[in-house]
């Protein structure tokens, strides 16, 4: 009983850091991932609005 009570422990105690890191990477990760989903589509609008004003600044050269 004493045996199965101490794996039972040290179950319990890895599985918990596991499930609070898991928790941690899935916030962090999303988080970073919004992140960088805005910045990337702020990136391709500025592209596009320099494109379009190339496109302007050849029409009037």
């Amino acid at each position: 009983m004493s045996a199965f009570s101490f794996l039972y422990f040290i179950n319990q105690t890895l599985l918990i850091p596991h499930y609070i890191g898991k928790k941690l990477f899935i916030l962090i990760f999303d988080y970073y991932f919004i992140r960088g989903f805005v910045f990337a589509i702020f990136l391709l609008g500025i592209c596009s609005i320099q494109k379009k004003m190339d496109i302007k600044l050849n029409v009037i050269n």
